[in-house]
């Protein structure tokens, strides 16, 4: 059975832009995560999962790290989920938006990134 665990629209202010202004006064951002594992029965041993805290932080501390483009971010934290080593995991997938734009003459609902990796398990 595929089990996904997931945080939709977590928000965080970061000091990550291209442009300088971002990086000083920073940009509030929604961050939703995916994570995908195989599992061949529902138990209660959270090691065989990932709980949502433990995404969460992940999101939050690598939020905090400044840096100019938002794929950053994105590859900082899908090798932080790495890091857990979740059996049979699947794939992660994450979509960084950020909730405005600084510059003017941006006009859209909203901007920013989707990553997805697999694991060909």
């Amino acid at each position: 059975m595929l089990t996904t665990i997931f945080i939709d629209q977590q928000l965080v202010h970061s000091n990550i832009g291209f442009f300088e202004i971002e990086r000083i006064i920073g940009v509030e951002l929604l961050i939703s995560v995916r994570v995908s594992f195989e599992s061949s029965s529902i138990s209660d041993d959270i090691s065989n999962s990932i709980d949502y805290s433990t995404l969460s932080k992940i999101v939050t501390v690598e939020s905090k790290k400044s840096m100019e483009l938002l794929e950053t971010l994105g590859g900082n934290i899908i090798a932080s989920i790495e890091e857990i080593r979740i059996p049979a995991h699947q794939s992660t997938w994450l979509k960084i938006e950020k909730k405005q734009m600084l510059q003017k003459g941006f006009e859209a609902s909203g901007f920013g990134i989707e990553l997805s990796k697999g694991y060909g398990q």
